[in-house]
């Protein structure tokens, strides 16, 4: 195969079920000098050696660089614009993002320097968003794109929307016989690239089935109770509700010490976000009224409500977090109360208060 002249190149790479051996001897096969790493979550649960960390290990020890550009190129955005009421994530919403926008331009300029290989998990290049998405959008510059298949050898981006029409078009092989009352079907309606791009997104695109979400109160638990029962779940982030995070109560929860133990601990992600907090005020107010609750929950839910919190967080988000505050219980807590607000507004939320 012959590069065009001047013009750049890309590659994309599957890592499937690679051994990390197998996976650096792909890339060397084709030259590649950086990967570019646009999984939404930089993590293996079966295959430990391509989470965030080994994996740009182990580039670096053979000379290739790692990025991670999955906050701006991946499948799974945190954005709720860019998802329907189902919660499947829209390709064309999220290409237009400027967080997208900015995630290409930094391939674009990068391509300059280095040879670069697209990785996500799939093995087929078609039915991941690295083509579907990524490399449909980088179409527009002058960019040769080849996909790595498993075996080595690589596939076109032509040949592979040779493919994807394919794909889509099978039925026209035979050509049509209708009468003159009869009007095509679906099915037989020869569809164009574009067509055929839009319908593939369809079926590969991201869905939240079910947001699963959780909360934590640390009072009353051990550090290693309150780890062990973190990383037993299946968390993957901790939304900290607090108005402030640097309690005194105990000291594993305060903000550095408590991202630092979640990452190391249970390779869980953590994220201050106090739009979820109740007020100063509203606390003040709740102590000076010997804690009505009744009145509490009122107010805060009316909080909840004005600031539209609904639309500031997204299901992929939301699902597999838990919403950290300190009362050990969830019942007198806003915790409670957010996770219920938000199963209203954004439906679909299985609530456990761990």
């Amino acid at each position: 195969m012959v590069k065009k002249l001047n013009s750049m190149e890309i590659f994309t790479i599957g890592h499937s079920n690679h051994s990390i051996e197998t996976f650096i001897s792909l890339l060397e096969k084709h030259q590649i000098k950086a990967v570019a790493d646009v999984r939404s979550h930089p993590y293996s649960r079966y295959l430990p050696h391509f989470n965030k960390y080994p994996l740009s290990e182990a580039l670096s020890k053979v000379g290739m660089s790692y990025v991670f550009l999955g906050r701006e190129l991946g499948g799974r955005p945190e954005d709720l614009n860019c998802y329907d009421l189902q919660g499947k994530a829209l390709y064309e919403k999220i290409a237009a993002t400027s967080l997208f926008a900015t995630g290409i331009q930094r391939l674009i300029e990068s391509l300059e320097k280095y040879t670069i290989a697209l990785m996500c998990a799939e093995k087929d290049p078609i039915t991941c968003h690295r083509t579907i998405l990524v490399c449909k959008n980088l179409r527009q510059y002058d960019v040769e794109i080849n996909h790595i298949l498993p075996s080595g050898n690589l596939e076109t981006h032509s040949q592979l929307e040779e493919r994807l029409l394919a794909k889509f078009n099978k039925s026209n092989n035979q050509p049509i016989q209708l009468n003159l009352l009869e009007t095509p079907s679906e099915s037989q309606v020869k569809i164009d690239l574009e067509a055929a791009y839009k319908k593939q997104s369809n079926e590969i695109a991201y869905t939240v089935k079910k947001i699963r979400l959780f909360t934590i109160g640390f009072t009353k638990k051990t550090a290693q109770d309150f780890f062990e029962v973190l990383t037993s779940s299946g968390i993957k982030r901790v939304i900290d509700s607090r108005l402030n995070n640097s309690s005194q109560l105990a000291g594993f929860t305060k903000h550095k010490d408590l991202e630092y133990f979640l990452k190391k601990i249970g390779n869980i992600d953590y994220l201050h976000l106090r739009e979820l907090a109740p007020t100063k005020e509203l606390l003040n107010e709740y102590k000076k009224n010997g804690g009505n609750w009744e009145k509490y929950e009122q107010q805060f839910l009316k909080l909840m409500s004005d600031r539209q919190v609904e639309k500031k967080v997204s299901p992929e988000l939301l699902n597999k977090s838990c919403l950290l505050c300190s009362e050990a219980t969830a019942e007198y807590c806003h915790r409670r109360l957010v996770a219920e607000y938000l199963n209203r507004k954004l439906g679909n939320i299985e609530i456990h208060h761990l």
